[in-house]
């Protein structure tokens, strides 16, 4: 695109990850891959702000069924992120869930997916954005046997549970955190 109308076509030359040249200066070596855009447009990958790879690749009723597998869960979450990739997501912030065992999979070049920016699992008071507890769970120590067991959410009523899930979180070795306090505004913790 030039000044918001379609170029001319051209010529782009790739070397590994990078864009090395466009235009007439992009001229390949014999023994490099050449590609017929076909008049089509190349753009660059686009990068998603906020995500949930995992919650958003299977139904709630999903989440909560004690008979779904992390295994089930993964094998989701891995078919939602290829498309992703394939819609042109080539990078995603994931904003909270049990993201990491996907990562990791997408990073080690198992699967194909975009390149993911972790929260990890989210920290919520009671009866907040991420208090996942059934009707039946009516006590803060019965929570989390589903949640926590895939690592989804942490429920953190104090200030001192939430710095100690906030810390927690911070020994998985990812940059940011979300936490979701009772009035919904979304604070962002990067260190």
């Amino acid at each position: 695109m030039v000044n918001g109308r379609r170029g001319e076509p051209t010529n782009v030359l790739i070397r590994g990850n990078t864009i090395a040249a466009i235009g007439s200066s992009a001229n390949a070596v014999a023994t490099a891959q050449s590609i017929d855009g076909q008049g089509g447009t190349l753009m660059p990958g686009l990068i998603d702000a906020h995500v949930h790879l995992t919650f958003g690749a299977v139904l709630l009723k999903d989440l909560y069924d004690p008979n779904t597998t992390p295994e089930q869960l993964a094998a989701a979450a891995s078919k939602s992120a290829k498309e992703m990739l394939l819609r042109g997501f080539t990078a995603v912030r994931d904003m909270g869930g049990p993201i990491f065992p996907l990562k990791h999979a997408i990073d080690s070049g198992k699967i194909q997916g975009p390149r993911i920016w972790p929260s990890g699992a989210i920290i919520s008071q009671t009866s907040g954005h991420g208090d996942f507890r059934t009707p039946e769970e009516r006590s803060r120590r019965f929570f989390g046997k589903r949640f926590q067991a895939i690592r989804a959410s942490l429920l953190a009523s104090a200030i001192a549970t939430s710095f100690g899930g906030l810390r927690s979180m911070s020994r998985s070795s990812h940059g940011q955190h979300r936490l979701f306090p009772r009035h919904q505004s979304k604070f962002f913790w990067r260190w």
